[in-house]
Formats: C-alpha cells, structure tokens, sequence
C-alpha cells in the first residue's frame, strides 16, 4: 500500500501530461483545418505574368489562361490572381472569361473563377454577357457552368436566371432555375 502510495503522485503527473499532449494535439489539427491556416499555405512554384495554355488529345489549345500571378502548392492545388481565359470553343462559338481570382482544387481538372466573373463570347452567332459571381471551368467535361444567379445580355434580350451551363464551343448553351427573359420590341 505505501509503494502504490508513493507511485500515485507520479502516475496522476503521468496522466496529467497525456491529457495536455492529447489536447495540443487536437488543437493543432484544428488550426490545421481553419481558414488561416489554409491561407498561410506556402506555395511550392509561383509564376508572375503568367500565360498557361491547356492543350486537348489533337494537340490543339483549349483554355489559355492569363494571370499576374499563379501560385502552385504541393497538393497540386493553384491560386489566380486577376484571371483571363480564353481560345474556349471553336467554329460554333468562343468564350473569353475574366475574374479578380481563380482556384483550381487539389487534383481537380477545373478551375473556379470568382468573384464577379465577366463571360464575353458568341452563343449561336449573338455577342452575349454573362455575368455571375462564380464560374466553374471543366476541362474534362469542357464546360462553363454557375450555380449561383447570372445575368445574360445578347442584341434584342436580356436574361437572369439562378444558374448557367455551356459547353466550350457554346453550341449548347442553357440558363437554369427562375429564368426571366426581357426581349426588346421590333424596331418599326
């Protein structure tokens, strides 16, 4: 009884440290996982004036982007900043993008452009605008999509709607979710 005794200051001391180690722990992985932290990442490449240019399976371009800068991290992950995309489309219709940011995710094949994305291009042969706050750009699906609320000007029309979805070449081009259309009258 005295051993465990003189034993039990030590094992409380003992057990007091796992605990304060254990919650170190999960606060570290915590502030891991914040917002900050993930802000704080430093990148493995960053490239300023940057021109970046996606070739298809023929060889031929299909995105080209522009950005002051683009920082690489190791997770394969990027940062844009001040975002231009272009040469998406071909003989049907193009489009040209452009946004203070893009991020591709870690290992995704697309690009998110954010905030107020300006879409320039020709959807069945008419100059259209699209404006939305966010714009995803899928290079395997070749697709230009929102899922937040847009708005479309094209000569004679106006649109908005709660999402938007095109192909690159803008052959296929749909507004999605509480459409609103405005046509101008027929000039006599």
């Amino acid at each position: 009884m005295k051993r465990l005794r003189a034993w039990l200051p030590f094992l409380a001391l003992i057990v007091a440290a796992a605990l304060i180690v254990t919650n170190s722990m999960k606060r570290d992985r915590q502030l891991a996982t914040t917002p900050a932290a993930e802000s704080a990442r430093v990148p493995q490449y960053v490239a300023a004036g940057a021109v970046w240019t996606r070739y298809g399976a023929d060889g031929k371009p299909v995105v080209r982007a522009q950005a002051q800068r683009i920082d690489y991290f190791e997770d394969r992950s990027m940062t844009l900043d001040t975002v231009t995309l272009d040469r998406l489309g071909g003989e049907q219709g193009s489009w040209h993008l452009q946004a203070p940011r893009g991020i591709v995710p870690a290992n995704e094949q697309r690009m998110r452009l954010e905030p107020d994305v300006d879409v320039r291009g020709q959807a069945r042969g008419l100059p259209t605008t699209i404006a939305a706050r966010e714009v995803w750009v899928d290079w395997e699906k070749k697709t230009i999509r929102s899922d937040l609320p847009v708005q479309a000007r094209a000569p004679g029309r106006t649109a908005t709607a709660s999402g938007w979805e095109s192909d690159f070449d803008a052959t296929r081009v749909q507004m999605k979710g509480n459409v609103e259309m405005h046509y101008d009258a027929p000039r006599r």
